[in-house]
């Protein structure tokens, strides 16, 4: 069986994004994974992510999932703010579900930007096969 050997991930020098903005990638992958964007909430239903959204600067919504812990969360001060920032700047403000996109610069972030967005994307919407294939 013929086969490709995996690469090194490429490492940008132009136009790269330093990962230095007011929102951390892994929320903004959090986001694009359960975020219901146009009214600014999370979806969380595991401890690990409400936890993290916790220490973010979310708040809870009364809205309770059914093992009694709160469902939707809700950021709050200058995180949301930001938030909301960061998706009116990439046209994500109005995006339904089946209208969210990685913006591009991120196709040429710095490798750990990258990562730590995948880690929010397969955090809340990813699955690993038994094989290990995403």
């Amino acid at each position: 069986n013929p086969r490709i050997p995996l690469t090194e991930p490429v490492i940008y020098t132009v136009n790269g994004r330093t990962g230095s903005g007011v929102v951390p990638p892994y929320l903004i992958g959090i986001m694009l994974g359960d975020g219901h964007l146009p009214s600014r909430t999370v979806t969380a239903c595991e401890d690990g992510i409400r936890d993290y959204l916790a220490s973010a600067g979310f708040k809870p919504a009364a809205e309770l999932h059914s093992d009694g812990k709160p469902k939707t969360w809700r950021p709050t001060g200058a995180l949301g703010h930001a938030i909301s920032a960061w998706l009116i700047n990439h046209n994500l403000n109005t995006a339904r579900s089946w209208e969210k996109f990685l913006p591009p610069y991120v196709l040429t972030a710095s490798l750990e930007y990258r990562l730590e967005l995948l880690r929010g994307l397969m955090d809340t919407d990813g699955t690993v096969e038994k094989r290990g294939r995403c």
